[in-house]
């Protein structure tokens, strides 16, 4: 397990939600959402605000482990922003 999944993990049982709950309400697969939590996929931007929205959290919070460089850029309000911040900091 990565981070990040532990991360999803820990917010989804927070929340009381099963894998079909969190599926149903993003529309992620149970499968794919399982396998995000287990660190055998790597989140993409979809996911990310997929999830960032249904666990009403910020994009800092799920990926401050991964990204705790983050912290110093100020404030991400969508995935516009997101987005941008990532191509520029990883040239994707």
């Amino acid at each position: 397990m990565n981070e990040i999944g532990i991360k999803l993990k820990m917010l989804r049982i927070q929340k009381g939600a099963t894998l079909k709950a969190v599926s149903e309400a993003t529309g992620l697969s149970h499968f794919r959402i399982s396998k995000l939590e287990n660190g055998i996929y790597n989140i993409n931007i979809r996911d990310l605000i997929l999830l960032k929205k249904y666990y009403d959290t910020t994009y800092e919070y799920i990926l401050d482990y991964k990204l705790p460089e983050m912290a110093n850029l100020g404030k991400v309000d969508n995935a516009v922003d997101l987005a941008t911040l990532l191509s520029k900091k990883y040239n994707l």
